[in-house]
């Protein structure tokens, strides 16, 4: 099976979205929901998806360990994910966040999936900072990478097309 592909494109779009953590349920979440910059023109399928809350044609599915991506839309960008986690397996840090190199739309590469979903076979690590109040989703042996703020509340570093980290900020814990 190919390795899912990743994009980032720097744009006015923001996706604005909220972290959760649910100690009983083991549940991290985070949802998008799409604001498009005031001067973006809308197309007429859009505006009347918007109007009617139709939710998008098509979804794409990358999972790794008990991490979920979820794409959607004509461009398969980034609309939420979860994961099955323990807070109590994390390792604490006081790291502060990385430096940007831009902000703009993540998006998966369709082409890189099979059958609208894909598999990376590869176990996380999380870090929490509660001194920055973030949480760090860690894939192993990937160390240089590129972060972009990609919502409100999440910074994606990606090398070589490939996810390295995802911090997810301002969590609420319940």
């Amino acid at each position: 099976m190919p390795t899912p592909r990743f994009n980032f494109v720097s744009s006015q779009d923001i996706a604005n979205g909220n972290c959760s953590y649910s100690e009983q349920d083991l549940m991290l979440i985070y949802e998008v929901k799409l604001v498009r910059s005031e001067s973006e023109t809308t197309s007429l399928v859009d505006s009347i998806d918007n109007k009617f809350n139709i939710t998008p044609r098509q979804d794409l599915l990358v999972t790794a360990d008990t991490l979920t991506l979820e794409f959607s839309g004509d461009s398969f960008c980034f609309k939420g994910l979860d994961a099955y986690t323990s807070k109590e397996l994390w390792d604490e840090s006081s790291s502060p966040v990385p430096d940007l190199s831009g902000s703009g739309v993540f998006a998966v590469d369709p082409n890189s999936l099979m059958n609208g979903s894909g598999d990376i076979d590869l176990e996380l690590s999380y870090e929490l900072s509660p001194s920055e109040n973030w949480v760090r989703i860690k894939w192993p042996n990937e160390t240089s990478a590129n972060f972009f703020r990609v919502g409100t509340n999440m910074i994606i570093g990606l090398s070589r097309s490939l996810i390295t980290d995802i911090y997810l900020l301002n969590v609420t814990f319940r």
